[in-house]
């Protein structure tokens, strides 16, 4: 059996986390933490999305630094996951964010045989679609 491809272990860590980390800066946003989430925001840009970008193009992850070789027709999108401090903006970058993620992540976890991790989505997403709205459901 062949060793797994180095993208493929990098690609499941990524997959296993981002939705944690996704709750955790709408957490933050819900709470009007907005310099926290600012941040939570920059960190899954540079640690995620510019990762992905760089497993897409087969080449070394340098997170933000030269990302601009590496957004090519995502540029305007990636431009979106930078928001000002206020809870509305924060709330559209990150679902620009999560978003994003799928488009670029998705087709690579199917080809490198990764399993998306559904249950994590299946939550994080219609969160993310309540937005300022949403509230944890607390049984009666």
């Amino acid at each position: 059996m062949a060793p797994p491809h180095p993208a493929s272990s990098d690609l499941a860590w990524l997959e296993d986390r981002v939705w944690t980390w996704a709750c955790y800066t709408q957490s933050k946003i819900l709470r009007g933490e907005l310099y926290e989430a600012l941040s939570a925001l920059s960190w899954m840009r540079e640690w995620v999305l510019f990762r992905v970008l760089a497993v897409r193009s087969s080449i070394r992850d340098r997170g933000a630094r030269f990302a601009e070789d590496l957004v090519g027709e995502h540029g305007r999108r990636i431009a979106s996951t930078v928001a000002r401090p206020d809870p509305g903006a924060a709330m559209d970058a990150l679902r620009t964010t999560v978003d994003l993620y799928t488009v670029l992540a998705d087709p690579l976890l199917a080809r490198e045989g990764v399993p998306r991790s559904n249950r994590a989505r299946a939550v994080v997403i219609p969160a993310l679609e309540a937005g300022l709205d949403w509230r944890p459901d607390h049984p009666s």
